[in-house]
């Protein structure tokens, strides 16, 4: 068992906390056989850290480093949110912070965590926000929080963005099958089918099809996005007259010949009548479509506002 020997006045005035449980109804508010207040807390907080915060509050700073891991300064987040003496350590917090060179991850890990903690505690609203985003963007399940306390309500909220965002997408997506379904975009039945075709087909590569609940927990906004994007578009060709596109990329005109000169038993003089004689390349393209779409999706990913936050 570590004990640390504390000044109850410092404390008291640093601490919100403290002065509720040393000055209230509670067994700690009153002296021991020694005389000495006791307020025994369950082994939660790291020592390190810690005593780091005792001494700031007792103004004992001169050995206190400037510079710390991002690890270090997440454990002293944890003290200064329960101990509520975010005022006495503020001006330590800002400047750790601004030392710290480690850059948001870019995944879901601890470190990404730790920040999330890192700027709702010490109050940093760009910080906060990134970090948000981070999660919305490539979290999948429930969010892990690897034993940090991140309020519940910022968790909440994630979840609630980020199957927002699914739902919006998965609407436009639902839109554009409509849209095709419906003739309002594509050149011809053909076009429009090799369209509808490959949506669908990018749908099933990025689990969307068969369409999945509600909750989305088990997809990811960012892999989901990157695996529609690569979803491929192929070329179309059609006669010229059924085309009404006016925006071909290539044409051919098929030179005159005679049924003699093919390959015996694959054509007849009726089927020359019929094939066209000039082929044109569409520039109908589904990834036109569903690159604005996925755009719109894309720039629906933000964080979460820190102020909606301060006091809860």
């Amino acid at each position: 068992e570590i004990q640390f020997l504390v000044s109850k006045k410092h404390l008291v005035l640093a601490s919100s906390r403290a002065s509720k449980v040393l000055e209230g109804p509670f067994k700690e508010a009153t002296p021991g056989d020694d005389g000495l207040f006791h307020w025994k807390f369950e082994p939660i907080f790291d020592i390190k850290a810690f005593e780091i915060v005792m001494k700031i509050i007792h103004g004992q700073t001169r050995g206190i480093s400037r510079k710390i891991s991002l690890s270090l300064l997440a454990q002293i987040a944890v003290i200064v949110d329960d101990l509520e003496c975010h005022n006495a350590v503020w001006f330590f917090a800002k400047g750790w912070i601004s030392q710290i060179k480690d850059p948001i991850p870019c995944e879901i890990c601890e470190d990404l965590m730790r920040w999330i903690l890192i700027s709702f505690v010490f109050e940093q609203p760009k910080l906060f926000t990134e970090a948000t985003a981070t999660v919305i963007r490539y979290g999948a399940d429930a969010t892990p929080t690897f034993n940090l306390p991140i309020r519940p309500k910022v968790l909440e909220d994630i979840r609630v963005k980020r199957e927002n965002i699914f739902e919006n997408l998965m609407r436009r997506l639902h839109d554009l099958a409509d849209q095709l379904l419906g003739q309002s975009i594509g050149c011809n039945k053909g076009c429009r089918a090799m369209m509808l075709g490959t949506l669908c087909q990018g749908l099933r590569s990025s689990s969307l099809m068969p369409f999945p609940s509600s909750s989305y927990l088990s997809l990811s906004i960012s892999s989901t996005l990157q695996r529609l994007r690569a979803t491929e578009s192929f070329d179309y060709y059609c006669a010229r007259q059924e085309s009404t596109s006016q925006n071909e990329s290539a044409t051919w005109i098929r030179n005159h010949f005679t049924p003699q000169r093919l390959i015996s038993g694959k054509w007849n003089e009726e089927m020359m009548q019929k094939a066209p004689l000039e082929l044109v390349r569409d520039n109908c393209r589904l990834e036109h479509h569903l690159n604005r779409l996925l755009d719109s999706t894309n720039s629906e990913i933000q964080g979460l506002e820190l102020a909606k936050y301060l006091g809860v």
